[in-house]
């Protein structure tokens, strides 16, 4: 036969959060390992997307580019002046050239076909510069046979100059005998020495001249063509297909973008929309749930609990202060130490915490005040729903916070100081005034260990230590706190010290000005918040 003291009272509301968390463990696996399915999906087709993005982007580039080099539309006129002087300026350097190269060939008297060998040559140079500038489409290149043209030129103009002084100084010191003797008689015979002609002396700097000067020509002609092309290519039409195709990149470019932020944030849409679901689910079921009971029954039960829905416009302020001395490792006949029966015994104040309520969870340690640590803070909504499914899902989420935080905390602390605590929850009640009701439940076994108090051995008057605290100050103000106590246990020594700490707490919170309501060895006290 089943022994029914030997079940826990709050084994329902165990087994029901050990199944919600169980429930959600399993959905956030789930959502975890389909959301990296996706991801991994995705990939080859991201990559795909970056790698055409890419080539999309230097093709625009490209493409404003040239359009940027084009003359505005404004100035087409000036364009089309420009494109003629550069044509001009090419055909006169091309017939220059044809010239050059006629007077190259005429002592060979080649006669019609000669010429026309003649004009070939003339115009295959700058032909061919005007396609290599073309083949190459780099202003570097253009700017370096510029360059080398300029440069001929120049030197073709300084040989050329000394061509010119040749010609002054043989004008200047070429002078003629004064008197030529015919006879042979004794007149002084005429020098025997000879100077150079001045053709004789120009030969070389003519050559290097001609060269230079038929390199600037030849290049001077292909950029002039070349520059003529490249301006009459910015007409209109040419200015439109540029804009055309660029508007096509643009766009093509945008749906890459879409579709590859798209996969990207795929697995994230979907986690979303699961939890989403979810949730809607989970408060979709409760609802029914209640619906089958009758909503005759919900509408009798409302107005008989009006009263009570009336008070919980009274909100809450709940201070919890969890033990994590090392005095809590004590494993019990359950298998489970204080300080596990602590932690479970706050998550059923914490499944059963009223609408509004603010609730707070800090830690006892060696030094409360100067090393706090705050486990848990949370507000729950004023708002229960219509069929409490908002109050449900909330304490649920509460719970699941308090098991998250708590998963790796465990009882380290070589000290208990409760009356820091106490202090820190005090600091805590004077700043949120905002609350009509306020509530500390403190989880431990109540042996303060700390210079100022030591409650771990047996002391026979603990009482009289009150009145030095109160005139030392040290007493706590918590006027209007209810008190609740959890998890007191003797710690293995007898009853009679267990009494006198008991006796000495329910002084010190008399003292305080708050109410003790509870003091229990149980790590969950059943009329807790009721």
């Amino acid at each position: 036969m089943t022994n029914h003291d030997d079940v826990p009272p709050d084994a329902g509301i165990r087994f029901a959060s050990d199944a919600i968390d169980r429930v959600t463990d399993a959905a956030e696996s789930y959502c975890s390992h389909e959301s990296d399915r996706i991801a991994l999906v995705n990939e080859p087709r991201i990559n795909v997307l970056q790698t055409e993005g890419k080539h999309l982007t230097e093709r625009r580039s490209r493409l404003a580019e040239r359009l940027g080099a084009m003359t505005p539309q404004g100035d087409l006129r000036r364009s089309k002046l420009e494109g003629w002087y550069y044509g001009a300026v090419g055909a006169l350097l091309s017939l220059a050239a044809f010239a050059f190269v006629l007077y190259g060939f005429d002592p060979f008297r080649l006669g019609a076909i000669g010429k026309v060998f003649c004009a070939g040559i003339a115009l295959v140079t700058p032909f061919l510069v005007d396609e290599f500038l073309k083949a190459w489409k780099a202003e570097s290149v253009a700017k370096v046979m510029v360059t080398v043209a300029f440069a001929a030129a120049l030197a073709g103009g300084m040989f050329l100059a000394d061509v010119r002084g040749d010609l002054l100084a043989h004008t200047v010191t070429d002078a003629s005998p004064a008197v030529v003797i015919d006879d042979g008689g004794d007149a002084t015979p005429a020098s025997t020495s000879r100077k150079p002609s001045f053709y004789e002396s120009t030969a070389i700097p003519l050559q290097i001249l001609t060269i230079l000067f038929t390199l600037a020509i030849d290049l001077g002609a292909g950029i002039a063509f070349h520059r003529a092309r490249t301006v009459c290519a910015t007409c209109a039409d040419e200015r439109e297909i540029i804009t055309r195709e660029l508007a096509v990149v643009d766009q093509r470019l945008a749906g890459v973008v879409f579709e590859l932020t798209a996969l990207q944030n795929a697995p994230a849409v979907f986690a979303a929309r699961f939890w989403r679901d979810f949730n809607r689910t989970v408060a979709t079921k409760s609802v029914g749930h209640v619906a089958t009971k009758g909503v005759r029954l919900f509408v009798l039960g409302y107005t008989l609990l009006w009263p009570s829905c009336s008070r919980a416009q009274d909100r809450m302020n709940l201070v919890a202060a969890l033990d994590l001395s090392t005095s809590e490792k004590i494993v019990g006949t359950q298998a489970k130490s204080a300080y596990a029966r602590n932690v479970d015994g706050i998550a059923h104040l914490l499944a059963n915490a009223p609408p509004g309520a603010h609730v707070t969870v800090i830690g006892i340690t060696k030094d409360s005040i100067a090393d706090p640590v705050p486990i848990l803070s949370a507000e729950l909504s004023l708002d229960v729903g219509y069929f409490g499914e908002r109050l449900a899902t909330g304490r649920v989420q509460l719970v699941r916070a308090w098991r998250s935080r708590t998963a790796h905390l465990a009882p380290s602390e070589h000290g208990t100081d409760i009356l820091g605590a106490i202090r820190v929850a005090g600091e805590l009640f004077r700043k949120e005034s905002r609350f009509g009701s306020r509530v500390l439940a403190i989880f431990s076994d109540m042996r303060n260990a700390t210079p100022a108090l030591n409650l771990e051995t047996a002391q026979s008057k603990l009482v009289d230590a009150i009145a030095a605290f109160a005139a030392q100050k040290q007493i706590t103000d918590l006027s209007g706190v209810t008190v609740y106590v959890a998890g007191a246990n003797g710690g293995g020594n007898d009853m009679g010290h267990w009494q006198a700490v008991k006796g000495f707490w329910e002084a010190y919170f008399e003292r305080a000005g708050a109410r003790l309501a509870g003091y229990s060895i149980l790590p969950s006290a059943p009329a807790l918040l009721h």
